[in-house]
């Protein structure tokens, strides 16, 4: 899994995003200057960097379509169907954030 502030790391500002690992995790770091010098020497590391580019903004795209369109059941739902572990391996506050309900909400659709 990769995760980083695209934004940040691209304009190389201060991210107001953060990181926080729920389970035991290797941390693996690399530096942007290194990151582009890979881009330059190694073409399968740009073409890693494209994809990887292409699935933010359709990862983004997708989320910010089903906060606007889906009630929160129909959101549920769907992380039943596409990360049925996460129902169990997550707190409810952590799935209330990531559905954008109350804890209260969550509750409620979990009893359903």
């Amino acid at each position: 899994m990769i995760a980083t502030s695209l934004t940040s790391f691209i304009s190389q500002q201060p991210s107001f995003e953060f990181v926080d690992a729920l389970e035991n995790s290797e941390l693996l770091y690399i530096s942007r200057n290194n990151f582009y010098n890979l881009i330059k020497e190694i073409p399968e590391w740009e073409r890693f960097y494209i994809k990887l580019l292409e699935f933010a903004y359709i990862y983004q795209n997708k989320r910010i379509e089903e906060l606007v369109t889906l009630s929160a059941g129909e959101r549920y739902d769907i992380l039943m169907k596409e990360h049925p572990g996460y129902i169990q391996r997550l707190s409810n506050k952590i799935l209330a954030s990531y559905l954008d309900v109350t804890q209260e909400t969550l509750s409620r659709l979990k009893s359903k």
